[in-house]
């Protein structure tokens, strides 16, 4: 992904089951954009991460950890994604005891901090108009030594009914 590309995920009647990280730059005039595309009754595209896959050709770190990462990922190399927006999606079941098959074509199992979205550092990162549902967090953002996570945009969403199972929900 450049600046100013923009994913189109569309709603289907079925969840899909994939899995992705971004760990590309975009510029404050043209974002790298990941847009979910409602149904004909306003319904978002989901992601589900329960049986989700990581496409073989990707390679990043912390894959338990959520059902989309922001954040270092292999291939580009290690860089500090910015100008990111992700809109119009649903994102559920990345916490224990669901499980996915990861980049190496092996089972893993979420852990229980994961997110619908886990951002492990970026800057100038748009969250809008999503639903985050039964994932461990609804959505976690960190920050790493000196990547300073800062400037995230997070409006219009329902969160809710995040947690596990002996702990307390969490939005």
């Amino acid at each position: 992904l450049n600046p100013g590309d923009t994913v189109l995920i569309y709603w289907r009647s079925t969840p899909y089951k994939e899995k992705f990280a971004i760990g590309r730059v975009g510029t404050q005039a043209a974002p790298i954009t990941v847009r979910g595309v409602a149904g004909p009754g306003g319904e978002l595209p989901v992601l589900d991460g329960n049986g989700a896959t990581t496409r073989q050709v990707l390679d990043y770190m912390s894959e338990q950890r959520g059902v989309i990462k922001i954040g270092e990922t292999s291939v580009p190399a290690l860089t500090f994604p910015e100008w990111i927006v992700i809109e119009n999606l649903e994102v559920m079941n990345a916490r224990p005891p669901y499980s996915f098959t990861d980049d190496n074509g092996g089972t893993q199992a979420y852990t229980d901090p994961a997110s619908s979205i886990y951002l492990q550092f970026g800057n100038n990162i748009t969250v809008r108009n999503c639903i985050f549902h039964e994932n461990g967090n609804g959505f976690f953002v960190a920050s790493v030594n000196e990547n300073v996570s800062h400037n995230i945009l997070v409006e219009g969403n329902y969160i809710y009914d995040n947690g596990n199972d002996g702990q307390p929900l969490r939005a």
